[in-house]
């Protein structure tokens, strides 16, 4: 069995969605809507991601449910649903920031998200039908430009995980606290969504969670493979990148903006956390779209 640390890790969408190499729709920044037939014919390896997934397998008047959260372990072997009988299987990618006030606190308002092994659970009769309209248009959103497209995907995405919060709870019993993730680890993530912008080092944390540095990095590093410097810098790359492509502040702006003290500053962790400089990374915008057109619907 291999090392938490040691399995592959995908912290963008769009990487994730180009190693899966299939049909998508979404920006694939924050968002993203995959389609597939029957139980979800993926079979992959074990790999983890950073950011959420939610996977729908219809057959008949049934919706079978999985939910994982960002840092968790899966892996297709016989497909998503294997055999399950589903007939169509959607899967929604989203980053947490899209829908930052009620994922403020994940653990809390979506604990089905963060038990030990991912959730799994079938809705039926009228919430599977419900839900289904909700995916489809959630998916009718992704698809098409619109200046008020990010406020339409979070007030869409937040409604839907509530309605899944509603059936989760009246179909299973809430999880004794050791399976949810430790104390610690819950705080800290709520902290980073919250500061990442203007506290970058990990004695800022726990500072703030009164425990040592090291300890915190420690528990980090035991629940999610990855040690608390790590998860600062992926959810900072993740803001700088969106900032990247999606507005027109320059290099020098965005520096100041993520609380770089220097543009060099900036360019420099860019480069050693995304491989690319600031400036490669947004010319390269400019033709990347062309290479994933077989894989934006």
């Amino acid at each position: 069995m291999p090392s938490r640390s040691s399995i592959p890790f995908y912290g963008e969408i769009a990487d994730y969605a180009a190693w899966l190499g299939i049909q998508s729709s979404g920006d694939l920044t924050r968002f993203g809507v995959i389609q597939l037939r029957r139980s979800g014919s993926l079979r992959t390896p074990p790999h983890r991601r950073g950011f959420f997934l939610l996977a729908f397998g219809h057959h008949g008047d049934f919706v079978e449910m999985l939910a994982a959260a960002p840092e968790q372990v899966l892996a297709f072997t016989g497909g998503i649903f294997p055999g399950s009988g589903v007939q169509r299987t959607q899967v929604i990618l989203f980053q947490r920031e899209l829908v930052e006030a009620p994922l403020a606190s994940p653990h809390n308002e979506f604990p089905f998200f963060y038990l030990d092994r991912p959730g799994r659970w079938t809705l039926s009769g009228d919430a599977a039908a419900h839900v289904e309209k909700q995916v489809l248009r959630l998916a009718d959103t992704a698809g098409k430009s619109s200046p008020y497209q990010t406020a339409r995907l979070s007030a869409a995405l937040a409604a839907l995980l509530y309605d899944l919060r509603e059936s989760h709870e009246d179909r299973t019993e809430h999880a004794p606290n050791s399976e949810l993730c430790r104390e610690l680890l819950c705080r800290f993530d709520d902290l980073v969504a919250e500061h990442f912008a203007t506290h970058h080092s990990v004695d800022e944390y726990a500072q703030m969670l009164h425990v040592s540095a090291d300890h915190l990095s420690d528990e980090v590093k035991a629940r999610t493979g990855r040690n608390a410097k790590e998860v600062i810098a992926t959810r900072l790359l993740v803001e700088a990148k969106h900032l990247l492509s999606h507005t027109s502040l320059s290099i020098a702006e965005i520096a100041d903006r993520l609380h770089f003290s220097e543009p060099t500053h900036f360019t420099r962790f860019f480069k050693r956390h995304g491989k690319l400089t600031p400036r490669e990374y947004r010319l390269g915008l400019k033709v990347a779209p062309a290479s994933f057109q077989d894989k934006i619907a």
